[in-house]
């Protein structure tokens, strides 16, 4: 996820990807109820990419932050499968379901380790603010976000106001605006070092469908403009993530 540009863009595949089949997920057993244990496979696959991370103090700050804030979207994921299938009898429900309870506490596990070292947990994933709506569409019960972590895991470093973070931003020369949301359009909900690491993925998915078109010329190739995308696609990997 971290350490070189490739590694972090394949993280945002799997991640979106990740996101996008849980949906998935939760229609299937919403009108079908039924669930089988293979898809519980892309949640594993990430939980174990994650757990790479959990000895906290031994990775950079924002690895760590970025790696608890996917275990604890990911913690919400899995409770949400396991109140909905526990509604509905279908085969290998008991085998299904201490799966999910296992990946939970594998989960909860990285949390615990961030919050024992920095004591208080990363804000929301941006795909949490979005999946806070989408969930109530599957007959999810609503509930605070923020109010049930903080039951869990109450921050003690004291809040800064928005003022101060503006301030802050505008004075210091080392600030490197990741948190912050001064550069953030209002339709996205997240902060600038999430928008752009979404902004990464996006610039990817439309150069690679670019270059998945059939090509009518062959000058093509050798197009200025062409390599113009290549080389911008390229400083939006600059590993923005490692500051």
């Amino acid at each position: 996820m971290i350490e070189d540009e490739q590694s972090m863009l394949n993280f945002l595949i799997a991640e979106e990807s990740l996101y996008n089949n849980h949906l998935k997920n939760l229609e299937e057993i919403r009108w079908n109820r039924t669930f089988n244990l293979s898809k519980l496979q892309d949640y594993q696959n990430m939980i174990s990419f994650l757990e790479k991370y959990r000895d906290i103090p031994s990775h950079p700050y924002r690895a760590s932050f970025i790696a608890t804030q996917v275990s604890r979207m990911i913690f919400s994921f899995l409770n949400d499968l396991q109140y909905l299938l526990r509604e509905y009898q279908f085969e290998n429900k008991e085998k299904i379901l201490r799966t999910i309870k296992e990946l939970m506490e594998r989960a909860k596990n990285i949390i615990d380790n961030y919050y024992s070292c920095y004591r208080e947990l990363p804000y929301p994933r941006f795909y949490e603010y979005y999946y806070s709506d989408e969930r109530l569409r599957y007959g999810l019960p609503y509930y605070d976000v923020e109010e049930f972590w903080n039951k869990y895991y109450p921050p003690t470093k004291k809040e800064k106001t928005s003022d101060s973070d503006i301030y802050g931003a505008v004075v210091s020369e080392k600030t490197d605006y990741y948190d912050s949301r001064l550069f953030v359009p209002k339709s996205f909900r997240g902060s600038n070092g999430e928008y752009q690491q979404y902004l990464m993925l996006q610039f990817y998915k439309e150069l690679k469908e670019r270059k998945s078109k059939p090509q009518t010329l062959s000058v093509e190739d050798n197009d200025p403009i062409r390599k113009r995308i290549d080389e911008e696609f390229m400083k939006r990997l600059k590993p923005y993530w490692m500051r």
